[in-house]
């Protein structure tokens, strides 16, 4: 997404220094505060969700693993 921001396709030049440049977060960071906010809402009825279908202690696996 940085490189279509800034209209910049050269695969040499670093997304990391184009996400500081644009004062973005990294996609990790923005991806835990999305999961905080959403535990909020649960936790203050914000949102409905049963919370016997919320496992809160499961490691979730990351892309191209497969979990046990």
């Amino acid at each position: 997404m940085t490189r279509w921001i800034t209209i910049t396709y050269d695969r040499s030049t670093s997304v990391t220094l184009l996400l500081q440049e644009l004062k973005l977060e990294p996609l990790e960071e923005r991806r835990l505060v999305s999961r905080l906010a959403f535990l909020y809402k649960i936790l203050n009825e914000h949102v409905t969700v049963p919370l016997d279908k919320l496992d809160l202690l499961n490691d979730r696996s990351v892309r191209g693993t497969v979990m046990q």
